[in-house]
């Protein structure tokens, strides 16, 4: 239940919404896109953009980071419904007009640009999002960049940026663990020694030893030399036993069929 503060402040939200819905509409209206009607936007959405919109209006003290999350939940329930990255996008241009200069808000919109099919509109607002401060930790949003520059084969621009991610994942050992796998699959695209592709994989089980995929994508490399076909076997049998419900059980199983 609602603590009797909290009852109380919503209540005095949806009253105000109520006295004031002119005014609010009129301000959402003016930070749309163009050739945009505030009555297409989903009526919860709506709902939550005039509540936002009314605590800024009436609680300017409220703190920068709250009304940034408040607008980075409404884009990601709008990503969530089908065809709703364009809306998150809109959504996210109208935030920004309010609140330049916000990472989080530019990350998202790169990830709703991305989801929409806008590779090269995602890559220079994932780097907007990055100019903004050179040296502010902000690990995903290298990520996502680092994944577009790997799809592109720009291998040097990648690795730098998954260098980077592994010093801001500082204290996220699944997350390194991650970053690592995805680097040993670039060397593997790449084409490079075997040697080398093996470490990555080995420092990708060494970060988190909890991280199920490592070894899937390990027992994988591995079953391709015959002389390592235990340790793939092996590898392939443990991430079984971590997660035997996940994305890639039926593919180990194959792969361990293979190898007896």
């Amino acid at each position: 239940a609602l603590a009797e503060s909290d009852e109380a402040y919503f209540a005095d939200i949806v009253r105000g919404v109520i006295e004031s819905q002119r005014d609010i509409d009129a301000a959402i209206k003016a930070r749309l896109a163009s050739n945009w009607k505030l009555e297409r936007i989903d009526a919860t959405l709506r709902a939550l953009l005039r509540s936002g919109a009314w605590e800024l209006m009436k609680h300017p003290e409220t703190p920068r980071e709250v009304v940034i999350d408040e607008y980075v939940e409404l884009a990601k329930a709008q990503m969530g419904m089908p065809n709703g990255a364009a809306d998150a996008i809109k959504s996210l241009d109208t935030a920004l007009k309010t609140l330049p200069g916000s990472a989080k808000l530019l990350t998202l919109k790169g990830d709703a640009q991305l989801k929409s099919g806008d590779t090269k509109g995602a890559q220079e607002t994932y780097q907007k999002a990055i100019a903004i401060d050179p040296n502010a930790k902000l690990p995903d949003t290298r990520m996502a960049l680092a994944q577009l520059h790997r799809q592109a084969k720009e291998w040097d621009k990648a690795q730098a940026l998954y260098d980077r991610c592994i010093k801001e994942y500082e204290g996220n050992t699944a997350k390194q663990a991650e970053t690592y796998l995805l680097m040993a699959q670039m060397a593997e695209e790449k084409g490079d020694e075997a040697n080398k592709i093996l470490e990555a994989y080995t420092k990708a089980l060494s970060a988190d030893q909890n991280y199920a995929p490592a070894y899937y994508f390990t027992g994988k490399f591995l079953s391709g030399n015959r002389k390592a076909r235990d340790k793939a076997k092996e590898a392939l049998e443990t991430y079984v036993k971590m997660d035997p419900k996940g994305q890639y059980v039926a593919s180990a199983q194959q792969l361990m069929g293979s190898l007896r």
